[in-house]
């Protein structure tokens, strides 16, 4: 079934929203969240003896750290490439709308009612 007109506005409208927001505010925000407070989230741990050596570069905290690391790096590439995804769901929708123009008003309108926090409904 061909979408087209107020339907694919619709359809548009629903993608901008999971672009912009959805995935490009609020998923790519949570993971770069949880990227930034290893570190503070891991010195919890940290109760003195083997976990506080001056050289850590050995011993039990010297593998949390490499962990710490490797997580954050997981956390902030993921969160990157998240926020592509989005930015391409958005220019989809932005320049696909140019295609139909019952279409490009219903996803202006919508659009607009996103913006202005009143949803997409």
């Amino acid at each position: 079934m061909t979408s087209h007109g107020y339907e694919l506005g619709v359809d548009l409208a629903n993608l901008w929203n999971a672009g912009k927001n959805l995935i490009g505010v609020q998923l790519v925000g949570e993971l770069q969240a949880g990227a930034d407070a290893l570190p503070a989230t891991i010195d919890n741990f940290y109760r003195g003896g083997s976990w506080s050596q001056p050289d850590a570069s050995v011993g039990p905290q010297a593998s949390v750290n490499a962990y710490v690391a490797a997580l954050k790096e997981i956390l902030t590439t993921t969160a990157s490439n998240y926020a592509e995804v989005g930015e391409a769901l958005v220019y989809i929708a932005n320049n696909y709308e140019f295609t139909d123009g019952e279409a490009q008003t219903e996803f202006d309108n919508r659009r607009r009612d996103i913006v202005n926090g009143e949803g997409t409904s």
